[in-house]
């Protein structure tokens, strides 16, 4: 098995282990909406004006402090699974060349995984983000979102048990999802750095890496359009590329040291694929109904008619460009 395949098939473990990550951590989700609701059942049944702002206070504080446990647990774990993801990216390589391979050290991972932000695309917006500041990204949506949940009940009237309903829609039902995708994201963050590490180390043995993203139905444009690019180590963009992204940088191997014989493969819905195949190379070959899905229609109209390739329906940053900026960048009637 060579290292696309084994790293792609790996990554669906990747994305089970930051399932159960993620279960490690709802205890504390659990007992932040439990803390929450029980605070403001502790006011009376119409909530007075002068305890407003204490109550917003107390509120807050209990959420900041789940996110600071939820941090803490969380950066711990990474860690250790970025030292065993370089370790396994190592095993991974060691038949794979004729020279010895380096593997970082935990003190260079932790570093890493301390410095290293991942650069996210959400819609028109881009942020680059660190695990620590991922979980304080959500727990400050959290707030403003409890927040505003609670001044508006004041000002129509609302009772606590009716608030207590409200919030625990925000923090029993929306909250978990929400931290689950997160946990997910982290976890690809992790195993990024990990790789990065590990081809940075070996860069007499390393020359480049190439993006790889899942050949399914779930890809982002923006990751549709990045498969099979290849960058120079250490350069380029690192999934994850948005939240909930399971592309992968696979670490390729210089010629001169590769013993490698036979075609590679790669993972796809349809089962193992030559590892040549792009996304658009996938794309082309599944049901104009797929392509209308993945796409959208007017899209992959476009796709089928050879005017624009997936990279071209992002920008240089890989948003995604809408109808309205494809016509008015191509001239195209859409």
């Amino acid at each position: 098995m060579d290292a696309t395949e084994a790293l792609t098939r790996h990554q669906i473990m990747i994305q089970r282990y930051g399932s159960g990550e993620f279960k490690k951590l709802e205890p504390i989700l659990k007992a932040v909406a439990q803390d929450v609701r029980a605070r403001l059942m502790l006011e009376s049944s119409q909530l007075a004006q002068g305890r407003l702002t204490e109550l917003l206070a107390d509120i807050n504080a209990i959420i900041a402090g789940g996110g600071d446990q939820m941090t803490a647990d969380l950066f711990d774990d990474l860690i250790e699974f970025a030292d065993y993801e370089s370790e396994f990216t190592q095993r991974i390589f060691a038949p794979l060349v004729s020279a010895d391979t380096v593997l970082p050290s935990i003190e260079q991972i932790r570093a890493a995984m301390t410095t290293s932000k991942a650069t996210l695309v959400s819609g028109n917006t881009i942020k680059r983000m660190g695990i620590k500041e991922l979980v304080a990204a959500f727990t400050d949506s959290k707030q403003k979102e409890v927040d505003l949940a609670i001044r508006a009940g004041f000002i129509e009237g609302k009772t606590s048990q009716e608030l207590s309903r409200q919030l625990q829609s925000i923090l029993g039902k929306k909250a978990p999802r929400q931290a689950a995708v997160l946990v997910r994201t982290a976890t690809n963050h992790a195993g990024s750095v990990a790789r990065k590490e590990f081809a940075a180390a070996n860069r007499d043995v390393i020359e480049s890496e190439e993006w790889v993203s899942t050949l399914d139905g779930h890809t982002t444009l923006f990751c549709m359009a990045h498969d099979g690019n290849v960058y120079r180590t250490g350069k380029g963009p690192y999934p994850p590329a948005h939240y909930g992204c399971r592309s992968i940088r696979v670490p390729k191997v210089d010629p001169k040291y590769s013993i490698l014989g036979g075609r590679s493969k790669r993972s796809s819905m349809d089962g193992p694929v030559n590892a040549s195949l792009t996304y658009s190379g996938f794309l082309n070959k599944q049901s104009k109904a797929f392509q209308n899905d993945v796409l959208g229609s007017a899209r992959a109209e476009l796709f089928r008619s050879g005017k624009f390739t997936l990279k071209g329906f992002v920008d240089d940053m890989g948003r995604t460009l809408t109808l309205a900026q494809l016509r008015e960048r191509e001239g195209l009637t859409l």
